[in-house]
């Protein structure tokens, strides 16, 4: 149910932009990453075994020239998008609100203390609480694998029939290829 909602979600919290410290952080690691990767390229332009022979602090050079890609990557990641740069020609507040309202198309949520006011901050750390980031989705996802073989081994197994038996009973046919699930979840 979530799903298509992420794309929606993404654009209104890409209207907030970053903060101007972590856009310096990213501008600066863009620029040492870059620098440096540059003079590896040049150095292993004109000789790759340069980069693979010459060692500084015991490391090969192709490992700093790595490291240095890593860097920047980094950095261009912390870099504000174009959105979230305001221009003469749009009105900022507007495109804030409409955007809220595009994301509650899918998600069915939209209290009235939202309405009219996406551009504000407290709707704006509301919002975020349901809408986390790849990376803290993504680290959730790898404790879940650990987290939860042991949850249902050790603590539901004697709960498993009665769950599977819910689960067969209750399901739901979900439209567009979304499958099989639970007949509570799609709140319809």
């Amino acid at each position: 149910r979530l799903e298509p909602s992420y794309e929606a979600a993404a654009k209104y919290v890409g209207l907030f932009g970053t903060s101007e410290w972590i856009a310096a952080l990213g501008r600066l690691l863009v620029f040492l990453g870059g620098a440096v990767g540059g003079v590896l390229l040049v150095l292993g332009v004109m000789n790759d075994a340069i980069l693979l022979h010459v060692q500084l602090w015991g490391r090969n050079l192709l490992w700093y020239a790595g490291m240095a890609g890593l860097v920047y990557s980094v950095g261009k990641a912390l870099l504000p998008a174009k959105e979230a740069t305001p221009s003469v020609t749009r009105n900022l507040f507007e495109d804030m609100d409409s955007a809220l309202k595009y994301v509650s198309q899918y998600t069915h949520y939209y209290p009235e203390h939202w309405k009219g006011r996406g551009w504000d901050a407290k709707v704006y750390q509301s919002f975020k609480r349901f809408f986390d980031s790849k990376v803290k989705l993504f680290l959730f996802e790898l404790a879940a694998l650990v987290l939860a073989p042991y949850i249902l081994f050790f603590k539901l197994s004697k709960c498993a029939p009665a769950i599977c038996e819910f689960c067969l009973v209750s399901k739901a046919r979900m439209a567009a290829g979304g499958g099989d699930v639970c007949g509570f979840s799609p709140f319809d």
